[in-house]
């Protein structure tokens, strides 16, 4: 897939549309176990918003995008929601949080990348 694929709203639509039966549910139940309700989440690549809605429901979460486009969409069906542009690779944020999700991101990391990601 081309770096610029979540850059244009067509190739936004029609990433949410490819991916609109795919979620984090079951890993979000893990999650629960281990973050009490209420703490703050980062949701890094929140893309069309899928497992942050099934987040925020628990956490008070903060959802996270690279692509300016998936944040406008977020913005536009998450209106109270916050959604921050950020890199999951420096992760440049001044924010704290108690815990951080993402699901269908990492693995577009390279090994080095990955590494700077978990070590941030």
């Amino acid at each position: 897939m081309e770096e610029d694929y979540y850059q244009t709203k067509e190739s936004v639509n029609d990433y949410i549309r490819l991916a609109k039966d795919v979620h984090g549910g079951a890993l979000i139940q893990k999650l629960k176990k281990f973050l009490p309700r209420s703490t703050t989440l980062l949701e890094m690549g929140s893309g069309p918003g899928t497992d942050w809605n099934t987040l925020n429901q628990d956490f008070d979460v903060i959802g996270s995008d690279l692509s300016p486009e998936f944040l406008r969409h977020l913005k536009a069906a998450n209106p109270m929601g916050t959604f921050i542009p950020l890199d999951a690779i420096s992760i440049q944020t001044d924010k704290m949080f108690d815990g951080i999700y993402s699901n269908k991101v990492l693995h577009h990391l390279k090994n080095n990348e990955l590494a700077d990601s978990i070590q941030r």
